[in-house]
This record gives C-alpha cells, sequence and structure tokens, in this order.
C-alpha cells in the first residue's frame, strides 16, 4: 500500500510535456522528410513517363521494356501519393501532440489551482493512491 498523497503514476507532468514535445518534434522532422521523399517521387515519375514515351518512338525496342518502364512509373507515382499521405499525417500529429501537452497542462493547472483554494496538498483522496 502506497502512503497517503503518493500517485500511482509513472510519468510526471514535466516528464510527459518533455514526451509530448518530442513527438511533435519528431513528426516535424519525419514529415519534411515525407515531403522531400513527395517531391523527388513526383519528378522521377514524370521522368519515367518522358522515358517511356522516348522508348516508345523507338523502333528497334522490345515493347516489354517500354511496359516496364511505364510500370515502375505508376509505382513510383503510388509512392508519391503514400509519401503525400504520410506528410499530412505527420501534420496532423505535430497538431495532436501540441494540443494534448497544452490541454493537458491546462487540466493539471486547473486541479493545482483547486487544491490550492481548498487548502488541501492532493487533488484526490488517499484511497485513489492504494
Amino acid at each position: 500500500m502506497r502512503p497517503a498523497g503518493r500517485h500511482a503514476t509513472n510519468i510526471t507532468l514535466g516528464q510527459y510535456l518533455v514526451e509530448m514535445t518530442n513527438a511533435a518534434l519528431a513528426a516535424i522532422t519525419a514529415g519534411e522528410k515525407a515531403k522531400d521523399i513527395t517531391q523527388g517521387a513526383a519528378k522521377l515519375a514524370k521522368a519515367l513517363n518522358t522515358l517511356a514515351e522516348e522508348l516508345a518512338d523507338a523502333h528497334h525496342l522490345d515493347p516489354r521494356l517500354i511496359a516496364q518502364v511505364q510500370s515502375l512509373a505508376e509505382d513510383v507515382g503510388r509512392m508519391e501519393g503514400l509519401a503525400r499521405t504520410a506528410s499530412t499525417a505527420c501534420d496532423t500529429a505535430v497538431v495532436t501532440a501540441v494540443q494534448a501537452a497544452q490541454q493537458t497542462g491546462r487540466t493539471y493547472q486547473a486541479d493545482l489551482d483547486a487544491m490550492a483554494d481548498g487548502g488541501t496538498a492532493h487533488a484526490s483522496a488517499a484511497t485513489h493512491h492504494q
């Protein structure tokens, strides 16, 4: 049994806020990488489509080669779409992490204010901590 007032959580508010900040920063970094991949994939898909058109104009090339280049261009186009989706998800993760940290901080501060106003040292009864 824990002494009255000792909370059962494994993380402090400060640690939580640091973790949420780290999550937001990681999402920013991942989002930037996803944007770079999106741009690179778009350029590559365009170049592959151009190559496929040029190869189609050549008279002595196996049509299977042209089909493979076209297929690769389509695959890269799908990769571009996935990277764009990842970028959007990362943007959402940044906003969500920041909002969660802000709301948790506001709620925690409200609890501290209520404890101070009520003259208590702890936000809940001792049985909560058992």
